[in-house]
């Protein structure tokens, strides 16, 4: 039930323009409207982050502008990694089914030194043929 979305590090200021719904001392709610609407599957999607680092805590995604959320995503145990914020549980939820999909990161390791070419989509086939 995740997404490649759901699992990267999506930068929402490239794809979608925000206003601010509602706020808290701890969380701002943000609507975010896609920039180019050929380019996304969702109509809007509603994100709530915590003010003091940053974290995406929670996304509701909608397909039309009167309909409710038929996806949500759940950031919880967040956790610092030098500069970074990251939440090790996970949980997507489709609102449709009432099915939900866990993920718990475990071993957590950033800037390792990795090379973005590492991440084609050639090289991981190549590397899952070799088990």
């Amino acid at each position: 039930d995740f997404t490649n979305d759901d699992m990267a590090r999506v930068k929402y200021s490239k794809r979608f323009s925000a206003t601010v719904e509602s706020e808290t001392p701890e969380v701002w709610q943000l609507r975010l409207e896609p920039k180019s609407q050929r380019d996304e599957p969702w109509h809007h999607v509603v994100i709530k982050v915590r003010r003091k680092d940053h974290v995406v805590v929670e996304a509701e995604f909608h397909e039309s502008a009167d309909g409710g959320a038929i996806r949500r995503l759940q950031a919880e145990d967040i956790r610092v990694h030098g500069s970074q914020s990251i939440g090790h549980k996970i949980t997507a939820f489709d609102l449709r089914s009432g099915r939900k999909t866990l993920a718990v990161l475990e071993d957590v390791k950033i800037d390792t030194g990795l090379q973005d070419s590492f991440f084609t989509k050639r090289h991981l086939k190549r590397q899952g043929t070799r088990r």
